[in-house]
C-alpha cells in the first residue's frame, strides 16, 4: 500500500514538472514572440514614414529590452546594430529639419542625406532577416 502511494506521488510529481514545463515554454515563447512582432511593427513604421522618430526608437527599446534573457548573442547584437543604425538615422534626421540651425544645400548636408539613405537601404534589406533570425526561436514544429 505504502509502495502504491509513494508511485502515485511520483507520477503526479512528473506531471507536475511536465506541466511546468510545458508552461515556461510557452511563456518564453510569448516574449520572443512580442520582441518579434515589436521588431516587425518598427521596421514597417520606419518603411513607411522612411524616417526613424524618437517614439519609434522608444517603441523599439521597450519591444527589445529582455533580449539578452531570451536570445543568443547573434539576435542580440543584431538588434543592437539595428539600433545604433536606427538612433542615427533619427539623429541625422532631426539635424536635416531642425528649423533653428538647418542644414543648408551643400557637402555637409549631402553627406547626411546619403548616409540617412544608407541606413535606410540597410533596414529594408532587414526585413527578409527577421524571419530567419527569429525562426529557430519561434518555431512551433521541429
Amino acid at each position: 500500500m505504502l509502495l502504491h502511494v509513494a508511485y502515485q506521488q511520483y507520477r503526479i510529481n512528473k506531471q507536475r514538472l511536465q506541466l511546468d514545463e510545458r508552461r515556461f515554454k510557452h511563456e518564453v515563447y510569448e516574449r520572443r514572440l512580442a520582441v518579434f512582432r515589436g521588431l516587425m511593427k518598427f521596421i514597417s513604421t520606419v518603411e513607411r514614414e522612411a524616417y526613424v522618430t524618437g517614439a519609434d526608437l522608444a517603441n523599439l527599446v521597450r519591444a527589445t529590452a529582455e533580449k539578452e534573457f531570451l536570445f543568443d548573442t547573434d539576435i542580440c547584437d543584431w538588434l543592437e546594430e539595428l539600433y545604433r543604425k536606427s538612433l542615427r538615422n533619427c539623429t541625422n534626421s532631426l539635424r536635416l529639419n531642425d528649423t533653428q540651425a538647418p542644414l543648408t544645400k551643400g557637402p555637409a548636408r549631402d553627406k547626411v542625406v546619403d548616409e540617412n539613405t544608407e541606413i535606410l537601404r540597410w533596414l529594408h534589406e532587414q526585413i527578409p532577416l527577421v524571419r530567419d533570425k527569429f525562426a529557430k526561436h519561434l518555431k512551433l514544429i521541429p
